[in-house]
């Protein structure tokens, strides 16, 4: 569905999404993703789908400056519909079509690099 830049990682399986997952999260204490642009194509029971994400990933560099490294990453799936009738991913194709690191002027990772367990920028909402 996509030609562009090489592939950051082809996975193959639902399983291999969640082990994608834990090395993220051991690399960079706090992330954010906005997903959009979806676009699937559907035959039968399988179908193909692409999903844009404009991602940050805020961690300590090398020097311990707080950073946020931006990428917009393309999502190249092929999923296929169980028997039970829940779509699951059969292959993801990641691609990081740019990436860029940006110093973090005001950050919640302590010296470390870590998030507190509580921040003083949380905010508390509660209903009445």
């Amino acid at each position: 569905m996509f030609a562009g830049a090489e592939a950051l990682a082809t996975l193959p399986g639902a399983a291999t999404l969640a082990d994608l997952v834990r090395a993220l999260d051991a690399r960079y204490p706090q992330t954010f993703h906005l997903v959009g642009n979806h676009r699937a194509r559907v035959i039968g029971d399988t179908a193909t789908t692409e999903t844009y994400c404009l991602a940050h990933h805020l961690h300590a560099a090398a020097d311990g400056t707080p950073t946020d490294l931006r990428m917009l990453v393309h999502y190249a799936d092929a999923t296929r519909r169980g028997p039970d009738g829940v779509w699951r991913f059969h292959r993801r194709v990641i691609t990081a079509k740019w990436q860029s690191p940006h110093p973090v002027d005001a950050s919640v990772l302590d010296a470390a690099g870590r998030p507190p367990e509580q921040s003083d920028q949380q905010i508390h909402v509660q209903e009445r």
